[in-house]
């Protein structure tokens, strides 16, 4: 992606082409100058959006604790 692109051009790329990361380039030498992901983009426009995945574990879900849970057998 050229680093001049607009974020909302970026997302766009990022559905069309079923992607979640490009490396940027420098539009005047060609040169390899970062990276942005999916959520670097959405979060420009909206602010900073948390992933679930990277909460504290006080937060996860523990598989072996659920409440209620019964097996059906088929």
């Amino acid at each position: 992606m050229l680093a001049d692109l607009l974020v909302s051009d970026l997302i766009d790329r990022f559905w069309a082409e079923n992607q979640e990361d490009a490396m940027v380039v420098d539009p005047d030498d060609g040169s390899v100058v970062g990276l942005v992901t999916a959520p670097d983009a959405f979060g420009a426009i909206t602010g900073n959006l948390e992933d679930p995945l990277d909460w504290p574990d006080r937060y996860r879900l523990d598989p072996s604790r659920r409440v209620g849970s019964k097996s059906v057998n088929i």
